[in-house]
C-alpha cells in the first residue's frame, strides 16, 4: 500500500470535539475514587500538555493505576460517540483530500477501540486507511512510535510528502522527531497552542494542506 501523499491526523480536539466525553470519563474515575469533579476547561487544557504528570493531575496518583483504567476505560467505551461532533467541513476537506488520492491515517493518544467507534459514529471511518491508538504501540505521542508504524504500513520512501495534522504540542514533537512538517490547527483543545510548521486557525484553511503537495 505506497503512496507519496500522507496525511496522518489526531482525533480529538483535531478533526472532532470530544472534550465533553473525555471530561465526563475523568470525573466519573475520579468520583469512583471520592474525588470532587474538575472544570472541563482545565481537563482539556492539561490534556494536551507534555510536561506534566497527567495520573497526578487527575487522579492525585504518581502513575495511572489499573483500578483507574478498569474504571474510565470500559466508562468512556460506552459514551465516547454520544454527542460528539466533527468540526466544520472536515467531512468536506476529507472528501477532497480523498479525491486528490492522499494517503489517511489517524494517530490518536486514546484507544484505537474508542477512534473507531468515534469514526464511525460521525460517518468519516471509511476515508482512513488506518488508526492507530495508544494499544497499538508501545509509547504514545510525543514519542513517534505511531507515526513510524503508519509510514511503514503504507511503504512510504524518500520521495514520500508527510503531514501530521494535531493540535498539541505531542503531535508537534512526534513529527518532529522524524523530521515530519507538522500542521497545527487552532480549534482543538486548550487555549496554549504549540507552533507547528503551519498553523490553521479555523477549518477554512485546511485546503493549505492540498497546496502543500502541489508544491
Amino acid at each position: 500500500m505506497s503512496s507519496s501523499e500522507i496525511i496522518i491526523f489526531d482525533l480529538d480536539g483535531t478533526l472532532v470535539d470530544s472534550g465533553d466525553n473525555i471530561a465526563s470519563a475523568i470525573n466519573h474515575t475520579r468520583a469512583s475514587f471520592g474525588l470532587v469533579a474538575l472544570e472541563k476547561e482545565f481537563v482539556l487544557e492539561k490534556i494536551n500538555c507534555d510536561n506534566i504528570n497527567a495520573a497526578e493531575i487527575f487522579y492525585g496518583t504518581k502513575e495511572f493505576s489499573q483500578e483507574q483504567r478498569d474504571i474510565f476505560e470500559p466508562y468512556y467505551y460506552e459514551i465516547c460517540a454520544n454527542n460528539v461532533r466533527l468540526y466544520e467541513k472536515i467531512d468536506f476537506y476529507l472528501e477532497e483530500f480523498r479525491s486528490h488520492g492522499f494517503k489517511m491515517a489517524v494517530a490518536t493518544n486514546g484507544k484505537s477501540t474508542f477512534a473507531r467507534k468515534i469514526l464511525e459514529s460521525v460517518g468519516i471511518d471509511s476515508y482512513f486507511d488506518m488508526v492507530v491508538g495508544s494499544d497499538s504501540v508501545a509509547m504514545p505521542k510525543p514519542n513517534p512510535q505511531m507515526l513510524l508504524k503508519i509510514l511503514d504500513s503504507f511503504e512510504t520512501n524518500e520521495g514520500s510528502n508527510v503531514l501530521m495534522v494535531g493540535d498539541s504540542i505531542k503531535d508537534v514533537k512526534a513529527a518532529r522527531a522524524i523530521k515530519i512538517p507538522s500542521v497545527v490547527v487552532e480549534w482543538g483543545f486548550g487555549s496554549d497552542k504549540p507552533t507547528g510548521d503551519k498553523n490553521l486557525t479555523h477549518t477554512g484553511e485546511l485546503n493549505w494542506i492540498i497546496d502543500f503537495f502541489k508544491d
